[in-house]
Order: structure tokens, then sequence, then C-alpha cells
């Protein structure tokens, strides 16, 4: 099979039943455009080897982010995986290790965090102001139960679990009457 055979059996069986707008799948097809220019079309997938792709990693890395270049390498592991399942390969090379560091920590300003909660419905402005004040995410302000949750001393314990199974204890202690004298004093 070759890597147009390959990128057209993934675009019929992938891309295409999502049933998305060409213009929302543009990414995923001027990847697949991009590996039959790199790689050739007419080439075999079998001999595109570990070394090759590390080559195209390597070419790329000089154009583009390397969060980037690893979305556009799963595309092509997905084409490849999918030629093996279908036993048109028998098996895919390894793919480099790219590491990503795609973190990005931004604060609102005061005049943000204004707009925000004056912008949203009633309903949510509890749960906004938790948020930002902790800095808990949605799921972990919606997961609050009230028996975590102490009315007597203004307190209330958190555990926060990470997508790296670290957990995170996080005690916050909020004496509310003195934050609302503070604000009529201002």
């Amino acid at each position: 099979m070759s890597v147009a055979e390959a990128n057209n059996r993934y675009l019929a069986t992938v891309i295409r039943p999502k049933n998305n707008p060409d213009k929302d799948n543009a990414r995923d097809i001027g990847y697949l455009q991009r590996f039959e220019n790199a790689f050739g079309a007419a080439t075999l997938l079998e001999q595109i080897k570990t070394a090759d792709i590390d080559d195209y990693q390597a070419a790329r890395l000089e154009h583009v982010k390397p969060g980037t270049l690893k979305r556009e390498l799963n595309v092509f592991k997905a084409v490849l995986n999918m030629a093996v399942k279908a036993g048109r390969l028998g098996v895919a090379p390894a793919f480099p290790r790219l590491q990503v560091n795609d973190a990005r920590i931004r604060w609102l300003t005061e005049e943000e965090e204004a707009k925000l909660l004056a912008d949203s419905p009633p309903w949510l402005t509890d749960l906004l102001t938790f948020c930002l004040d902790t800095g808990a995410r949605k799921g972990e302000g919606l997961g609050l139960l009230w028996e975590e949750v102490d009315f007597q001393i203004l307190t209330f314990l958190v555990l926060f679990q990470t997508s790296l199974d670290q957990i995170f204890l996080m005690i916050f202690l909020k004496d509310l009457e003195e934050q609302g004298e503070g604000a009529e004093e201002d």
C-alpha cells in the first residue's frame, strides 16, 4: 500500500465520516498532503523507516512548534496503524519521542475578571467566583461536596487530581465577614 492509498483510505474512513465541513478537516487534510509530499505519494508504507520519520521530524521542527508537529505526527501514526489493522503493513515504524511543553499559565486581569462576572448569567457567577478565587477547574468546582465544607470555621478541603494521577491537597481558609467588611471600606 502506498502513502497516497493509505491517506485516501484514512480520509474516506476517518475524516469524511465525521460529516464536518471540509474547512473543519482542512488541517488533517493538509497533513495528509504533507506526508505525500515528504515521503512520496507512490512510496510503499513498508519502505518508510523510523530514520525517515526522524528526518521528517527534524526538518519540520525548523518551521513549526513541537506541539504542532506532535499533532501532525499523530495523524500519520493513525494512517499507519490503520494500514496495519487492514493487513496492508506488517509493523508500523517507531516514532521518535517528541517532548512538548505546551502548558500555559495566564491570569485574568482585574478588569477581565470583572467583565467576565458582569457578562455571565447570574446562576454561573458563584461557580466562576469560586474557580477564580481558588484556581479550581470547572470539574473540581462542580465536584465539591457539601460535606467538604465546614461552615463553623469557614474552611473547605478540596482534593485535586491531575491527569498524571498526582493528588494535591489544598485547604482554603476564608473569613467571609472580614472580606465583606474590607470591600465596604474601599
